[in-house]
């Protein structure tokens, strides 16, 4: 199936958000499952990996969905704006964390100071600008321009007239 450059453009992107997110995913989901194994681990770090574990499994399921399924672009308008969503809570949960999360035993060795944790959270929205929300544009001016129907390929009339002499056997007996 051929697509124009603009749609391959936001599948690409799309495979860099979902490559971003799985491993996201599969580490906090695995950090989620420590508090309720050892007894000294808070609740809150149960509820924060858990949050993140699942924003991440959003972004995950809605890139694989937009990969497998040909959808009208309403639908991909409504996926971008969850993926766009699910990706600006996790940077804000990262962010509220930093800032006013409890420093309590958070690491081995001791607590580090909260600024430079803030200031990483802080230079994280690059990811925002770059990965997330130009695809959520491109979906809203795709979706402005050429209404809601299913995109189609450019050349899905040539590659029915090639296939239509292949369906004579090669060899006959």
């Amino acid at each position: 199936m051929a697509f124009t450059l603009a749609q391959q453009m936001a599948r690409t992107i799309g495979v860099f958000q979902g490559l971003l997110a799985l491993p996201i995913l599969l580490w906090t989901a695995s950090l989620a499952l420590q508090p309720l194994a050892y007894p000294d681990k808070y609740i809150y770090y149960f509820t924060a990996s858990m949050f993140i574990s699942l924003c991440a499994a959003g972004i995950t399921f809605a890139v694989w969905i937009q990969r497998r399924v040909p959808m009208p672009r309403k639908v991909i308008l409504y996926f971008e704006i969850a993926k766009s969503s699910f990706a600006t809570a996790i940077w804000l949960w990262l962010i509220l964390d930093a800032a006013f999360g409890p420093g309590l035993g958070r690491y081995y060795y001791g607590d580090y100071p909260r600024k430079p944790t803030i200031i990483r959270a802080a230079i994280s929205v690059i990811i925002l600008f770059i990965l997330y929300y130009p695809t959520l544009v491109w979906a809203f001016i795709d979706k402005s321009i050429h209404g809601d129907g299913i995109p189609t390929p450019e050349r899905e009339e040539t590659q029915d007239e090639e296939a239509a002499g292949e369906h004579e056997p090669l060899l006959r007996s």
